[in-house]
């Protein structure tokens, strides 16, 4: 079930919202979801009270900390409530042939490239000591225009989240990876209330069974 944020709400209650977008908050709100319906219900409760005070213009740096303060929390098991799309992996460097010099450049790294529904991530795995660092990007095959930033990645392992970063604006991160063996690599698209999970091998676990 995907959540609307609280500007999204806030643009609702304030009849700003798009007809497809605000028809299907309604539908969201019908459903039954409670956290949405007490942001609704408190967001309504601001509107009303600022449309009785026309004549108060605040300074802006105090709007900026009432927003601060009242913004909805964030569930903390958020990205646990996202649909998980299937991922399929489609190259390999340690399995597929390349060119002698592309193995020559990069002997000790390891590129993967996943597919998951209308995404692909690519990921370089760069080791390090006693670390790995990850270079990666995420992209919608069939929208390449597709604003992917501020998706949320996430390297998690027994449950644990041991490291987090963000896209940015072209859908790249890097993200240090401990050397850990049982690893997933998590990438939350928040605003389309989905998320993939991408194993991890660490490289040195390549050399090692080489």
């Amino acid at each position: 079930m995907k959540h609307f944020s609280a500007e999204e709400w806030s643009d609702y209650v304030r009849g700003l919202s798009p007809p497809g977008e605000r028809d299907r908050m309604k539908e969201h709100l019908d459903s039954g979801c409670g956290p949405c319906r007490e942001t609704v219900a408190w967001l309504s409760d601001v509107v009303r009270i600022a449309a009785d005070e026309p004549g108060v213009d605040p300074p802006e740096e105090v709007v900026a900390r009432a927003r601060a303060i009242f913004a909805a929390p964030e569930p903390k098991d958020w990205i646990e409530r996202l649909e998980q799309i299937a991922a399929k992996l489609v190259f390999d460097s340690q399995r597929d042939l390349q060119p002698a010099g592309v193995r020559a450049v990069a002997a000790d790294s390891l590129r993967l490239l996943y597919r998951a529904g209308e995404y692909s991530v690519d990921l370089m795995l760069e080791p390090a000591e006693d670390s790995c660092e990850i270079i990666g990007q995420i992209v919608n095959e069939s929208n390449e225009a597709d604003d992917l930033s501020g998706a949320v990645v996430q390297i998690v392992t027994a449950g644990q989240t041991v490291a987090e970063t963000e896209t940015n604006q072209f859908g790249e991160f890097m993200i240090e990876q401990p050397e850990i063996r049982n690893g997933i690599l998590r990438i939350a698209l928040k605003r389309y209330g989905k998320k993939i999970d991408l194993p991890l091998r660490y490289p040195k676990q390549i050399a090692d069974h080489s």
